[in-house]
């Protein structure tokens, strides 16, 4: 089930945990800031797979978890 909100609080939630900048996070995933700030507002439809992957790792989030949120389960 597709829940944008979610996604977006959990990427939020856990990078500013992590005490880490958005343009560090985007940086390391390579992509805009400004993408993900939209990721994190709930802004993005369907975030490709890929980019969901590298945002797992670069904030230490279950893939999977990441990909149900989206809806690419």
């Amino acid at each position: 089930t597709r829940d944008p909100v979610a996604l977006a609080k959990r990427l939020h939630g856990r990078r500013t945990m992590k005490g880490l900048s958005l343009r560090g996070v985007a940086d390391q995933v390579e992509i805009s800031p400004t993408y993900l700030q939209k990721l994190e507002r709930g802004l993005v439809a369907e975030p490709s797979p890929h980019i969901l992957h590298r945002l797992g790792e670069a904030l230490d989030l279950d893939y999977a978890d990441l990909m149900q949120m989206a809806g690419n389960v």
